[in-house]
């Protein structure tokens, strides 16, 4: 592309940026000369990065039109349709700079607040509101560094989908010991914060057990989203001190055939297994979930009805369902009605029973699955 023919799209198509934004780009992004002084705008360094992205595509096709690819990427970025994920890697977190990525995301939320898409953590019926270092107080911390970090491949994992594998092999996780410890030691911790694991998987860190005895030291509660395929010795320990503790697997299948099918592995029978040892170490039994993802391989009813089986099997009383959030827009009522008769089961045999979608979090489906009549099971 020209320097004319570049300088007339950015003139055009100047970017939409809040003013906390261009705090951040001119603290960390923009070009500086010697002295320190920002020497180009945000523009220049948006065409910059779509320049770079679309140069990638020469890697697969020689023929790939760049200049064009260039413009595309360009004009989504301006836009906010399209940003690249912020390159963090693990360096210490300081209060200034907690303060000033938290006051970031709330402009971005006030300004569209479905932003955060499918997230099932993003919660609506919240304003965002700007935060000041004298209330600077986090009171729930996910632990995510390894999202495409997992031993097995879910069918439903939007991980999964996006993640190339090649890539995927190099992607390993940075260490979260360092930054977790900069949250402490810069009194941003609450007293009664909740340190959540998400994933890809948490067990498969070299880091996971060392931090998770770590955080239990420090008596905060902690909740394990797991696949259940490794045992950990220290989380077991944990459920054993602190009735706090909570812990779900989604499990999805009631059969060997199914959970293969979904997870890609072999494992049924080993994460019954892993589970019936957790609820044994566990202080409090109810700080288990079995989770079940209905989707359309899995939502027959001699499959819910073997899932609820392995459950009282293995003493579990507290059940989660869900539905593939990638159908969310094409939700079947075939689907529906099966969350509707595991709901009825799980009510036979007086378990506990959650949706995973609340009004907070996900309304719509939320209200489909909660008011959806339930059938008579005899």
């Amino acid at each position: 592309m020209t320097k004319n023919t570049k300088e007339e799209l950015i003139s055009k198509n100047s970017a939409k940026l809040e003013k906390n934004a261009l705090t951040v780009l001119q603290k960390r992004y923009l070009r500086k000369d010697e002295k320190g002084n920002v020497i180009e705008k945000p523009e220049d360094l948006l065409y910059r990065v779509a320049e770079n992205i679309a140069q990638a595509d020469k890697i697969y096709d020689k023929d790939a039109d760049v200049e064009s690819l260039t413009k595309e990427f360009y004009l989504a970025m301006s836009s906010l349709d399209f940003l690249p994920k912020y390159p963090y890697n693990g360096e210490s977190l300081s209060r200034d700079k907690i303060l000033e990525y938290l006051n970031y995301i709330n402009e971005v939320q006030a300004k569209e607040p479905n932003k955060c898409g499918r997230c099932s953590r993003a919660y609506y019926d919240i304003k965002p509101q700007k935060v000041s270092l004298c209330d600077l107080k986090l009171k729930h911390i996910m632990i995510n560094p390894h999202r495409f970090w997992c031993n097995i491949q879910c069918v439903y994992c939007s991980y999964c989908a996006e993640r190339n594998e090649k890539e995927f092999i190099k992607t390993k996780p940075y260490s979260v010991k360092g930054p977790i410890e900069s949250l402490f030691n810069a009194g941003v911790v609450d007293a009664n914060c909740v340190f959540s694991w998400g994933g890809g998987e948490s067990t498969i860190l070299p880091e996971f057990n060392s931090l998770a005895r770590l955080l239990h030291d420090k008596r905060h509660v902690q909740v394990l989203n797991t696949n259940g395929i490794v045992f950990s010795e220290t989380w077991a320990y944990i459920l054993s001190k602190d009735e706090r503790t909570f812990f779900n697997i989604s499990v999805d299948s009631g059969t060997a055939e199914t959970y293969k099918k979904i997870k890609g592995m072999d494992c049924f029978d080993h994460v019954w297994e892993n589970i019936k040892k957790y609820l044994a170490a566990a202080k409090n039994k109810g700080s288990f979930k079995a989770k079940y993802i209905v989707m359309e391989c899995n939502r027959e009813h001699r499959e819910l009805e073997q899932f609820i089986n392995m459950c009282l099997d293995a003493g579990v009383n507290s059940i989660e369902y869900a539905v593939d959030r990638w159908q969310f827009d094409r939700l079947s009522e075939d689907t529906i009605a099966a969350v509707a008769y595991l709901k009825a089961l799980v009510l036979k045999y007086n378990l506990n029973c959650k949706n995973a979608f609340t009004i907070r979090n996900r309304p719509v489906i939320a209200e489909i699955l909660a008011n959806h009549p339930l059938p008579k099971i005899m």
